[in-house]
């Protein structure tokens, strides 16, 4: 009797075994490309093992589950080429449209820009699923900073000269759409962000903010930002030393320079401005 149930268990754990290794096939759209009614359900049952499917004849097999948010959900993944890849693909049926502003944003303006510090597109299908670079992250910001405080030669510390590479590339924004601390990381290619939407704005002047910064006056730095840059919240920021900023300030601005961005009056220079079109007071 002893034998048969172990016997029993075995057969058990081995068939629990293979389903973890081969997995089962999770169709998430019709042939209309339309999301199936239960879309939620299925997208919160993908595992390591399974293999999401899509109409296109596009299949990824699924390694890891890398984590997500409120509106999208992230998959280390095996393409139908053999390539590792990040398989992104939204949270709910109704939120797929985050997917089609990310890759919409990417396209017209980050992609404009060569060495700008965001994570490469591979593919898209609209409203269905992003493809992207696998990252390997070094340090996330939060790491950084605890790193950097305690640093005594920050000037030879490489996330630090890296990150004021990363604000060099990064200084024609005042603002990155929904970009905030946890979706910047450290790469062996240095800063590189995740994650964002809509709602970008370039910078018209020198001294406008910086994704640094809340305003050009205030030494706070700020990796959190809304969709249209109204209100700033400092409460889930993190902080730059004000030395350090003062620092990537200066270099924001010195770039913004060299594209030519006009830097305001000073207010000696607007009074000399006014007083010279004043006509000579005669008598």
């Amino acid at each position: 009797m002893f034998k048969k149930i172990s016997a029993l268990a075995f057969f058990f754990s081995l068939l629990c075994c293979l389903a973890s290794a081969y997995g089962k096939d999770i169709l998430l759209f019709d042939d209309q490309n339309q999301p199936l009614s239960n879309y939620d359900e299925r997208i919160t049952q993908i595992q390591a093992g399974d293999q999401v499917v899509f109409f296109n004849h596009r299949n990824f097999k699924i390694k890891s589950v890398l984590g997500g948010g409120e509106n999208s959900l992230v998959f280390e993944a095996l393409n139908n080429e053999g390539q590792i890849v990040a398989l992104k693909l939204s949270a709910k049926k109704n939120y797929r449209n985050v997917l089609n502003k990310m890759f919409q944003v990417y396209k017209e303006e980050f992609a404009k820009h060569s060495d700008f510090p965001v994570v490469p597109i591979y593919e898209f299908e609209p409203s269905q699923y992003l493809v992207l670079k696998l990252l390997k992250p070094i340090l996330s910001v939060n790491d950084f900073l605890t790193e950097l405080k305690k640093s005594k030669d920050a000037e030879n510390y490489k996330p630090w000269n890296e990150l004021k590479n990363f604000a060099r590339q990064t200084a024609q924004y005042r603002l990155i759409g929904d970009m905030r601390w946890d979706q910047v990381v450290y790469t062996s290619e240095g800063w590189v962000i995740q994650d964002w939407l809509d709602g970008s704005l370039l910078a018209d002047k020198t001294t406008d903010p910086h994704i640094f910064s809340i305003s050009h006056k205030d030494s706070i730095p700020i990796l959190e930002s809304l969709e249209h840059g109204a209100v700033f919240f400092r409460e889930e920021s993190l902080y730059l030393p004000r030395k350090y900023t003062k620092e990537i300030t200066e270099i924001i601005r010195a770039e913004r320079k060299k594209q030519n961005l006009p830097t305001p009056e000073t207010l000696f220079e607007k009074c000399a401005r006014f007083l010279s079109k004043i006509e000579p007071f005669r008598f």
